[in-house]
């Protein structure tokens, strides 16, 4: 997307679109070993804070 997101800033209103996010998804799941869904990265706003909320969570939940 070539931008350096904030927490507030909405991943579609920055230009993200599906491929950017199956990328992010991939990305996530190969760098952090967590295979997140984009209803769980996306719960309730589409900001990059929520987003690494989001992972965090996942991350921190028992395997």
């Amino acid at each position: 997307m070539g931008v350096r997101p904030r927490d507030k800033d909405d991943f579609f209103g920055l230009g993200g679109g599906s491929m950017e996010l199956v990328m992010l998804l991939m990305a996530v799941e190969d760098r952090l070993g967590v295979n997140m869904s984009m209803d769980e990265l996306f719960t309730d706003e589409f900001t990059f804070g929520a987003s690494v909320a989001a992972v965090t969570r996942a991350l921190d939940a028992p395997r």
